[in-house]
């Protein structure tokens, strides 16, 4: 694995229980997943970091025999309550991955197939940032 990209971003996006819901086909009955288009710009800044990087980041993988890995690293400052316990409802750590995600993709301008895998690290700290780090590798490592 190699990084080819990382960025902090010292937002707090929505969570992807409130940027996605679920829409259901009248027809067939079949469900779907919709963006919320009222927590659409949550990701609007991470999208627009990528679309203007995408060509830097698209010279340093060979999507003929690499892919993408990306590691979410979250700091947040409400990680622990007053009391000094786990503040059990700051969300799960995978809530951002499909806005997150899919904001990477639209930037760059391709498919999230290309993405084989995620990690993500839920962190103590003093101000609430997310960091994205973005690796390439090759199949079969």
């Amino acid at each position: 694995m190699k990084l080819i990209y990382s960025k902090e971003f010292n937002l707090k996006p929505s969570s992807v229980n409130r940027a996605y819901g679920i829409g259901r086909n009248k027809s067939t009955g079949k469900s779907f997943i919709v963006k919320n288009k009222k927590y659409e710009d949550s990701f609007r800044e991470i999208e627009l970091e990528f679309f203007i990087n995408s060509s830097k980041i698209l010279s340093k993988i060979n999507l003929k025999e690499e892919c993408f890995f990306i590691e979410y690293i979250e700091t947040m400052s409400d990680f622990f309550t007053k009391k000094g316990s786990v503040n059990l409802k700051r969300g799960d750590s995978d809530r951002y991955l499909k806005g997150i995600k899919d904001s990477i993709f639209k930037g760059i301008g391709i498919n999230d197939g290309y993405c084989i895998g995620e990690k993500t690290l839920q962190l103590n700290g003093k101000q609430s940032k997310i960091e994205v780090k973005i690796y390439s590798l090759k199949q079969g490592e």
